[in-house]
């Protein structure tokens, strides 16, 4: 009895007296710290064997007396652990705390109290800093002098002043003394005899000057015609939005004096031009925090919040053991396992990435990993949680493989009002894996979720991980227990998510790259994600094959030869008739095309996100099909049988539409004709020299369909 008023959980597994040994009380209930002394003392009072417990009441009463001490010491958090942080008065020495979990939640954009961790180099921006390719590539090219105009352009939150930041300081660190503005945009330095500037934002006005005065000031050494300043001693290096520098260069009242530079940037951004010698442009829209594996963008930030320093606070706490924020960071950063699941969620943000809705910055990355790793909550919204009487449904949500699950977010809301999703979070959302219906799986994690696939191990882990797992199956509603249908279907669909979330990222095998929504996922990542110089023909000609058949099988062509060899197109559109009509284009007129263009950016982490189909043929002209996921994914699924509807023929297919117009403009002379696509004829027209047109009809065999289109 005393043993369950002090821990609330029975000694023994079962509820089931000497079925084993008894829970050791301070590992089932930590956050009482337990002391030593009264840890053994309990165990002592449930001993199954009765000459092991104590003989008579009056023995325990004088052993309980006799203890020095119920509960161990808390260890305070040692502010002298901090010296990277700027510690608030209340945060010194509070007990069950970690300073850096407060600074990490200011990452997420829709933190509840604050995100002031989104804007500029604070404290954990500076600790969690990842180098990217402008640090390592570009920074050492503008120390040698290599460039006298540097323009990096990009959205809010791509980390255009946080490098223009890391670069003086690295000027700094060679000697440089910067004299930084009044207007705190920028500095000037002088190194190696080259004068420097810097502008952090160049759509900022600057006090009472405007802003196309603070441009044609800042860009003063390359007036004119010929950018012959690239070849003196002055150098810029601006962070600027793409569309202010163009108005800027094509409808400023100071335009003219800038020709040279219009020329150079227009030439960059609408034609692909690299910039004379001396200027770079950088376009980080263009970057991909994806492209790499293991060495991508999303798997150094992540890692860099995952650092043991910043986690090492927690091992104080009286709650490690039962913390879902702490069992999240343990699971990712697990010597063993943790880079198989890094690995699982790298592969989502590689979906974002193919999908080409939204431009990731590392800002969104940032915001999208914190809510990944603390779902918007602290320590003492952990300690609230715990305390709480049955917290099983809040604690799943808690645990990483829910994070990007499709659901309702207003239950953590603690105002009671709905929370504004980040756009990130929304577009990994969407590719929620516990939405996916597998039934194989679903049946074996219906009747024993511990052999339905064999699971990876976390030695750094609490076991308290897999109890809130176990609880939650055994508090959802099975048919014997209750008549309510509705409730019953409920919780055991939701159920079925949870554990399906979980096996995607924590099964040992490799059937996890199978459970994504997307069919076209492992076709278009053959061809752009993966190494462009190891691609084999093989693995384009095979995504080729599937476009193909897609666009046939989508104007009616059934027979699966004529669909496979053609792009097939209906020359009519007319309703219910007897026979139809196509103008046939042999798939080897076409190739399939990706832009590698690593070797023309050397200073952004690039990777293809579409594929283009293009015609290869003189007769056909330039005719190109741009292929996204979605769109691959839609014609994947029309080679499976999906027909889609009219929505999807006015979002979707827009590219398919525009090419397929294109296709049908071009002149013909023949089309194939079938009543039953088994039995195919050709129609050609033929002129004589007197400029009389007759028609041709002949039957065509398989092998024979087609001719000149």
């Amino acid at each position: 009895m005393l043993y369950e008023l002090v821990t609330h959980r029975h000694p023994y597994a079962n509820n089931t007296p000497g079925n084993g040994t008894p829970y050791d009380p301070r590992q089932i209930a930590p956050e009482i710290s337990i002391s030593q002394e009264f840890a053994d003392f309990l165990l002592k009072a449930v001993k199954p064997a009765r000459n092991q417990r104590f003989q008579t009441a009056a023995q325990m009463r004088e052993a309980l007396q006799q203890l020095p001490i119920l509960h161990a010491a808390t260890l305070p958090i040692p502010s002298t652990n901090f010296a990277d942080l700027n510690l608030e008065p209340d945060e010194v020495g509070r007990p069950d705390y970690n300073p850096y979990v407060t600074r990490l939640l200011t990452l997420y954009s829709q933190a509840r109290r604050s995100n002031a961790g989104t804007r500029g180099l604070d404290d954990i921006a500076r600790l969690t800093y990842v180098q990217t390719k402008l640090d390592t590539a570009l920074t050492p090219a503008v120390l040698d002098g290599q460039f006298r105009l540097v323009i990096v352009t990009g959205n809010a939150g791509d980390g255009k002043t946080a490098f223009l930041q890391q670069l003086e300081a690295r000027f700094e660190q060679e000697g440089a003394t910067l004299d930084c503005l009044s207007s705190g945009n920028g500095a000037e330095w002088i190194y190696d005899g080259i004068t420097y500037a810097s502008n952090y934002d160049g759509s900022q006005d600057e006090g009472s000057i405007e802003n196309d005065a603070v441009l044609a000031n800042f860009l003063v050494p390359f007036k004119g015609n010929s950018l012959a300043g690239l070849s003196k001693q002055q150098a810029r290096i601006i962070a600027i939005n793409e569309g202010r520098l163009r108005d800027f260069l094509d409808h400023s009242p100071l335009r003219n004096k800038f020709e040279g530079l219009r020329r150079a940037v227009l030439g960059f951004f609408l034609n692909g031009q690299n910039p004379p010698k001396g200027m770079l442009v950088v376009n980080l829209n263009l970057r991909a925090i994806a492209a790499g594996g293991s060495g991508s963008l999303m798997e150094q930030q992540l890692q860099a919040m995952l650092k043991p320093e910043i986690w090492a606070p927690c091992e104080a706490c009286s709650l490690k053991q039962r913390c879902p924020l702490k069992a999240n960071a343990d699971t990712l950063s697990d010597t063993s396992s943790g880079p198989l699941v890094r690995a699982r969620i790298r592969r989502l943000f590689e979906v974002v990435h193919l999908r080409r809705q939204q431009h990731v910055t590392m800002r969104d990355l940032r915001s999208a990993l914190s809510y990944l790793l603390l779902r918007d909550h602290g320590c003492e919204d952990v300690a609230r949680i715990l305390g709480s009487e049955d917290a099983t449904e809040v604690l799943i949500r808690l645990s990483y493989t829910e994070a990007f699950a499709q659901q309702d977010n207003s239950a953590f809301n603690q105002s009671g009002i709905q929370v504004t999703e980040d756009r990130l979070v929304r577009l990994l959302r969407e590719a929620d894996v516990g939405q996916v219906d597998t039934p194989d799986l679903d049946r074996k994690l219906a009747f024993d979720p511990e052999t339905a696939v064999p699971w990876l191990i976390f030695e750094g882990r609490s076991l308290y991980v897999d109890e809130v797992f176990a609880a939650l199956r055994n508090r959802t509603p099975s048919s014997t227990e209750t008549d309510d249908l509705v409730a019953l279907l409920h919780g055991q669909r939701q159920l079925l998510r949870s554990l399906r979330r979980r096996v995607y990222f924590e099964r040992r095998d490799e059937g996890w790259r199978k459970m994504l929504p997307y069919q076209a996922l492992e076709l278009l990542e053959g061809v752009t994600l993966a190494d462009l110089q190891a691609q084999t023909t093989e693995q384009r000609e095979r995504l080729k094959d599937c476009i193909v058949e897609a666009i046939s099988l989508l104007e009616g062509v059934r027979h699966p030869i004529v669909r496979r060899q053609f792009i097939c197109l209906r020359a009519s559109q007319v309703r219910n008739a007897s026979a139809l009509s196509f103008r046939l284009f042999p798939k080897s007129r076409f190739a399939l095309h990706v832009e590698d263009r690593s070797s023309v950016m050397p200073y952004l982490e690039v990777a293809p996100d579409t594929v283009t189909l293009r015609s290869n043929d003189a007769e056909i002209g330039q005719v190109s099909l741009r292929l996204s996921l979605d769109l691959l994914e839609m014609l994947e699924m029309v080679r499976h049988g999906y027909r889609p509807n009219t929505n999807d023929m006015g979002g979707l297919f827009v590219n398919l539409v525009i090419f397929r117009n294109a296709l049908l403009h071009l002149p013909y002379t023949s089309v194939l004709v079938t009543e039953d696509d088994e039995h195919f004829y050709q129609i050609s027209a033929n002129s004589s020299a007197s400029g009389q047109v007759s028609l041709q009809i002949e039957p065509r065999d398989i092998e024979n369909v087609g001719g000149t289109p």
